[in-house]
């Protein structure tokens, strides 16, 4: 999925060692036809790091290779034709050393999809519990806040809950602005009866409610 989720900081990497040549990754989806599809590798951090130098990109109509630079999107046209699945497959690597990972895919872009995964919880609740009112706790994992060289490994919240019975439930949560244009945007914008709202600015965080 960090293949697919518009965010290049995040990246798929190949289990494989000391080759990840051979190695794929795969979404399924409504029959359409494709039309181009962007790939951005994994930039290297060290000189011992992998490189994954070209790509396979599959779908029933057929396969286009595609060369890839040390960043950066590459955009290829894909096969005309209708698919229900894209297929990502390494086909050339450089360097790397077994037990160092590194050799990885930052983004895939097919142009006109957006690809989503939602997570979904547990439906096996015992008897006694499922009885009850239910309450539903969702979380996202998040890389720490004050390490500037980490980034969360998911960038939005999607998750998916099926309830033994409908009912009234009432939704609360919390949020934690993460420091940029979009929350300047954000606190410009408030007046001075909304700016009592803002509990907390500090180390470039802001935490509103």
């Amino acid at each position: 999925m960090s293949a697919f989720d518009g965010d290049v900081g995040t990246s798929w990497f190949p289990a494989a060692r000391p080759s990840v040549v051979g190695e794929w990754l795969q979404v399924d989806l409504p029959a359409a036809a494709l039309t181009t599809v962007a790939v951005t590798p994994t930039p290297r951090r060290s000189v011992y790091e992998g490189r994954i130098t070209a790509v396979d990109v599959s779908t029933e109509a057929g396969t286009v290779r595609v060369a890839l630079g040390e960043d950066g999107p590459v955009t290829a046209t894909l096969p005309a034709g209708s698919t229900s699945w894209l297929r990502v497959t390494v086909a050339s690597e450089e360097g790397g050393r077994a037990g160092i990972s590194g050799s990885g895919i930052a983004e895939v872009d097919v142009a006109g999809v957006g690809v989503r995964r939602l997570l979904a919880t547990p439906a096996d609740l015992p008897g006694t519990v499922r009885d009850r009112v239910p309450l539903v706790v969702l979380d996202r994992g998040v890389a720490d806040p004050y390490d500037p060289s980490r980034r969360d490994e998911e960038s939005f919240l999607a998750r998916r809950v099926t309830l033994t019975a409908g009912g009234t439930f009432a939704i609360t949560g919390e949020a934690l602005a993460a420091p940029g244009p979009s929350l300047d945007r954000l606190l410009d914008g408030l007046t001075e009866a909304d700016r009592g709202s803002v509990s907390e600015i500090a180390r470039g965080h802001a935490k509103t409610r």
